[in-house]
């Protein structure tokens, strides 16, 4: 009866929450933004009469997971929605290394170590579902934002590899783009 929900400050992520709340998951919600977080999950509860939980962290901290941990060890996680991300567009040989760097770590590790965590926890149990935030442009690759789309494409093939191997165990994984 709970769900993740990361980047849950503001975008897909606050709409993700909404629609799960509505339906009446309780929540963990993600993201960097505490005060963004607590007002959504105090407008969640009051309109769907959900519990929640609110863990404001950086995801690109090496260190993230156990944060993380700590609050939902003794919930009962049945979905994920890793959604946090975000994009640096322009020239590539003009964008520093240490922030195409950052990127990679949100949109790539930070999916990453919560697809391995929570799976690990829903195949225990022997249900649940993971969904991954990715983009239209994981596919073709864009020009000025060549980087970011890289790192959406990995997602893409994460997913499908890790739906046919976690299927029998009971989790499904999701891409949307």
């Amino acid at each position: 009866s709970w769900a993740i929900v990361t980047g849950a400050s503001s975008g897909i992520g606050k709409e993700f929450a909404r629609q799960l709340a509505h339906n009446g998951l309780n929540l963990v919600l993600i993201a960097r933004r505490r005060h963004l977080l607590e007002a959504l999950g105090q407008e969640l509860a009051n309109t769907y009469h959900i519990n929640y939980h609110i863990i404001d962290v950086d995801l690109t901290d090496e260190n993230f997971l156990e944060k993380i941990t700590d609050v939902t060890r003794h919930l009962e996680i049945g979905l994920v929605i890793s959604n946090a991300g975000a994009g640096n567009p322009g020239a590539f040989l003009t964008i520093p290394q240490n922030t195409l760097h950052r990127i990679v770590r949100l949109n790539v590790l930070a999916h990453l170590t919560m697809t391995h965590h929570f799976a690990q926890v829903l195949a225990k149990r022997g249900h649940g579902g993971i969904i991954l935030i990715s983009a239209m442009g994981a596919m073709h690759g864009i020009p000025y934002m060549a980087n970011d789309a890289a790192t959406k494409a990995y997602l893409v093939s994460l997913g499908r590899g890790l739906n046919a191997e976690l299927k029998d165990k009971g989790v499904h994984i999701s891409v949307i783009m």
